[in-house]
């Protein structure tokens, strides 16, 4: 098993994650670094004066670590000839990354998905256009405004880093090599990497950035305050629709209105919308991971962080933190489902199917009866109300996808 970590491919690292749970089964797990933000996703009109492969140095990176796996890992007990690939959030990401990209081809057997997908990420990636045009602005604010690469690569890590913010961060970068076409292109038609998945999103996603931006202000989202909060996410043309869609008395918190219209968007209908792409071609496993209850490493806030993002790594990697944040202990019933998520994750990274003997069965996903496993302490159980529970007929009418 071939782990790629998150963190907005700006943060994150490798060592964050406790892989113990997972190999205690007799599976090998590698974790990769890779770089970030403007060292790992970054283009120029020089360099592509070049002539050599660009932009999604960060992919690269994965690419070329695949590649000496698969080189190398006979010597560590591991399979050359089967290795799963899998993340959460940027590193989901990465995962549907090298599932379209030629040069993954052949790396990899087997993919897992969690809490990767994006309405933008489904369209297009950033245009390779539009990614060099920042690179131009980046060029002048690090005092390169020459546009030379003789001037960019003289520049220090320390000056690079001062000169970067966030907008001039491009991620994955679409139009070259590592990602050549349209996502949704290469996923409707089947040209992509054809591997079984498990692919699936927390209950509550974006409760978490919701949290964090209360976390930096002190302040809560307000009553007052959430229309212009639901404009500023999905412009003036379609706000009223959401609102009239996730109105406030139906909520406890303005902050929970808003997090659960941001988790259908962004993660959760994005992520069914996969599913129909893919399932055609290839098995599918899908989840949903739903301990609404589950501890949270970040300090708390004015709402329930419910099943937030980034709250099942604490059930695959023991005391996940979040790097920075504080270890909390799982309850009996929250191990017994750390138990069997690894057990899903590890059987499917052997025979690419999670099914297995003592654990409910998981069904694979068909467009025809919609079932997911639903990932609860009282027991993982098929759930075919997904698409009601998060809107998807709603966002599929705004033609959101």
């Amino acid at each position: 098993m071939f782990w790629i970590f998150g963190g907005g491919f700006y943060g994150g690292a490798a060592n964050d994650y406790d892989m113990s749970a997972l190999v205690k089964s007799g599976t090998v797990v590698v974790s990769v670094n890779y770089r970030l933000g403007i060292f790992g996703f970054f283009a120029h009109p020089a360099l592509d004066a070049e002539r050599h492969d660009l932009g999604d140095y960060g992919m690269m990176d994965q690419q070329l670590a695949l590649r000496w796996v698969r080189q190398n890992i006979a010597a560590f007990g591991g399979d050359p000839d089967n290795v799963t690939i899998f993340g959460e959030s940027a590193g989901a990401q990465s995962v549907l990354a090298h599932i379209v990209s030629p040069a993954s081809a052949n790396l990899f057997q087997r993919a897992i998905i969690e809490s990767a997908g994006t309405p933008a990420l489904l369209s297009t990636l950033t245009p390779l256009a539009t990614a060099e045009t920042r690179g131009q602005r980046f060029a002048t604010a690090a005092g390169c405004a020459s546009q030379t690469l003789a001037c960019l690569r003289a520049l220090s890590a320390q000056q690079i880093v001062s000169a970067t913010q966030r907008p001039l961060l491009d991620g994955l970068i679409g139009d070259v090599a590592t990602i050549p076409k349209p996502y949704r292109t290469l996923f409707e038609s089947g040209t992509f990497n054809r591997v079984p998945l498990i692919m699936g999103s927390n209950h509550d996603e974006w409760r978490w950035p919701i949290a964090q931006a209360e976390l930096n202000t002190g302040k809560p989202l307000t009553s007052d305050a959430y229309p212009a909060a639901v404009a500023a996410y999905y412009g003036p043309e379609v706000a009223p629709a959401v609102l009239g869609e996730y109105p406030l008395t139906a909520y406890g918190t303005p902050s929970e209105a808003l997090g659960t219209a941001e988790t259908d968007y962004y993660i959760a209908c994005s992520s069914h919308k996969l599913d129909q792409w893919m399932s055609p071609f290839v098995p599918i496993f899908a989840y949903q991971f739903d301990d609404r209850n589950v501890p949270m490493y970040m300090a708390p806030v004015s709402f329930p962080y419910g099943a937030a993002h980034t709250s099942e790594l604490q059930f695959l990697f023991p005391g996940f933190h979040g790097g920075r944040g504080a270890i909390r202990p799982l309850s009996i019933p929250e191990q017994q489902l750390a138990a069997e998520m690894a057990g899903y994750w590890t059987t499917f990274a052997r025979s690419g199917d999670p099914n297995g003997a003592g654990r409910p069965a998981w069904p694979k996903f068909t467009s025809a009866t919609d079932q997911m496993l639903s990932l609860r302490t009282t027991g993982p159980v098929p759930d075919a109300a997904f698409v009601a529970e998060h809107h998807c007929d709603f966002w599929n009418r705004m033609s959101q996808y």
